[in-house]
């Protein structure tokens, strides 16, 4: 089975997503320091989920270091949205980001209305 890690950067109340070469939105994957120049810190799991032959594991980051530049190989594009705008591009969203779009909003309303459980859940590497 393949896997795939999803870095999701998250500041404030906006997170930050790809536009990929076929033109669809999605959330950063586990190369994002090689599509966007960022290196990320202490990222926590939010979700694990299943989808057409692939692992696929979901990150929240909070923290990270560098500066966001594009790499025109890996993306056309990139911007910062809020999670209803990132409803209003539901049909521009890759397939896998539109399958667990309503599951990750889900969680990070959870989350955010629980502050003290964004510390329970398990960090990258630990």
């Amino acid at each position: 089975m393949q896997s795939a890690i999803w870095a999701i950067l998250r500041e404030g109340n906006r997170f930050l997503l790809i536009q990929q070469a076929d033109g669809t939105w999605a959330f950063p994957d586990d190369k994002i320091e090689n599509t966007v120049g960022l290196l990320v810190i202490k990222p926590r799991r939010l979700f694990q989920t299943h989808l057409d032959g692939q692992d696929v594991q979901v990150f929240v980051c909070h923290k990270w270091f560098g500066e966001l530049s594009l790499t025109p190989l890996d993306a056309i594009g990139l911007g910062w949205f809020t999670l209803p705008e990132i409803y209003t591009i539901e049909r521009s969203l890759s397939p896998l980001t539109n399958y667990v779009l309503l599951y990750f909003a889900y969680l990070i309303q959870h989350y955010d209305m629980n502050p003290d459980a964004w510390e329970k859940l398990e960090r990258l590497g630990d």
